[in-house]
């Protein structure tokens, strides 16, 4: 998987839209989701969904008119934030221990986002 999300056009790739799903948050399953729809430099256009999502910090920073174009994309593999996260859920959620710290972050705001989820998948628009 971590090859998959890393080897993905991410540079120069158009950050168009985030969005949060948790109304599913009420199962017995932690099912909620993070969209992001992305349109790589081929003007192609897709949804990332990250599933399972235990947490996300996005430090976002706005108030620059253009488009928000991504400077690089990967799974990032030492996490000391998903450590703690791991700690914290691992009596309640067995298999946490597979979390994945997906980090993205901009060229034009030099905005993060780190979104810690179990999987992603893409879809196309």
């Amino acid at each position: 998987m971590q090859t998959e999300f890393n080897d993905l056009e991410w540079h120069d790739a158009r950050l168009e839209n985030i969005s949060i799903d948790r109304s599913n948050s009420d199962k017995v399953n932690n099912v909620d989701t993070i969209e992001l729809v992305i349109r790589w430099p081929s003007q192609n256009k897709n949804i990332i969904i990250f599933e399972n999502v235990y947490q996300a910090n996005l430090n976002l920073n706005f108030g620059v008119v253009a488009e928000d174009s991504i400077y690089t994309a990967r799974v990032k593999e030492e996490s000391k934030e998903a450590e703690l996260i791991k700690e914290k859920w691992i009596e309640l959620y067995k298999g946490i221990e597979n979390l994945i710290c997906f980090e993205i972050v901009t060229n034009t705001t030099n905005s993060v986002i780190q979104i810690f989820a179990m999987s992603f998948s893409i879809f196309e628009l």
